[in-house]
């Protein structure tokens, strides 16, 4: 029985520490150390350049446990069976705030069946109904570095450390509010310029709010993983269109519009100072322990 903790209401958030086994850590450990590439620079929507190091795995039955894991908690029977997924090395200065997205038709392309999803149940980008806000957005930390932050979340638990092997899943709707998403889901990553967050993405695509307790029968949904050797963090595209300028939104849908309202104040959000979190690491000298400590940059 796994050991799932809801850490805030609004949005949803929960934390399970024991849904990732210490063998698949182990399979991406060694994954990594056998690899020798460096990490590459990926630029951003935004301008930002961040580094990053990835590494493609193929679902085994080592990782297919994993992923079990991940819907039993959710509560889903899975309607495809994720076949591949990239675990990503990030070293970046922060990440934009925003709300996941995924385009469907990536997804189609992958062989995956979408054709069970209710589009009209689905907050999708402006232009493009294909590209839609997952349910449920899932982040595996696979070791101890950064975190992630909702500056909306209405509860004191808006910032959570990553751990290694712990599990953060949070809601993007309140099912009676559809289509429309939570803007309290908005969220960003802590990273560290000079030490890599290694991370998976992944999200859950379905036209209602999973159980998280188990129900008969089961919810159904597609879970997927959300990098890409393009973008390893594919998520933190608010419905693609960061990818224009801030002039670029104003041509296409207005100076007034609410495309460049949200840039503008993704913007703002991403200069404000946001909460400290450290990683400690101890030494002993002698019969002394030393405790160091490493802050995250968020600005």
């Amino acid at each position: 029985m796994h050991t799932t903790r809801l850490v805030s209401e609004d949005p949803k958030i929960w934390v399970a520490d024991d849904c990732v086994p210490q063998e698949f850590l182990d399979h991406v450990d060694a994954a990594f150390a056998a690899k020798d590439l460096g990490p590459r620079v990926v630029e951003k929507y935004d301008g930002r350049r961040i580094l990053a190091r990835n590494v493609d795995f193929e679902v085994d039955e080592l990782s297919r446990g994993m992923f079990e894991n991940i819907a039993k908690v959710l509560g889903i029977t899975e309607l495809d069976r994720c076949r591949d997924f990239m675990v990503s090395e990030v070293w970046a200065d922060g990440q934009t705030s925003h709300v996941d997205h995924i385009n469907l038709d990536d997804l189609a392309a992958n062989k995956y069946n979408v054709d069970f999803l209710d589009l009209s149940k689905q907050s999708s980008s402006a232009g493009s109904p294909r590209r839609v806000v997952p349910t449920v957005s899932i982040v595996v930390y696979l070791n101890d570095v950064g975190g992630i932050r909702f500056p909306h979340a209405a509860d004191e638990a808006g910032t959570i450390a990553a751990k290694c092997g712990r599990v953060v899943m949070f809601q993007n709707y309140d099912d009676v509010h559809r289509p429309a998403h939570k803007a309290s889901a908005e969220h960003h990553g802590i990273y560290f310029k000079d030490m890599p967050k290694r991370i998976l993405v992944m999200g859950l695509l379905a036209n209602e709010n999973p159980s998280m307790v188990g129900s008969n029968p089961p919810w159904q949904g597609l879970l997927y993983c959300a990098g890409t050797s393009r973008d390893p963090l594919f998520h933190d595209n608010p419905s693609y269109d960061t990818y224009k300028s801030k002039k670029d939104l104003a041509d296409i849908y207005g100076p007034d519009s609410p495309q460049v309202q949200q840039r503008e104040r993704m913007e703002a959000e991403a200069m404000k100072k946001q909460d400290l979190v450290l990683t400690m690491h101890s030494t002993t000298v002698g019969s002394e322990i030393l405790v160091v400590g490493r802050s995250a940059s968020e600005t």
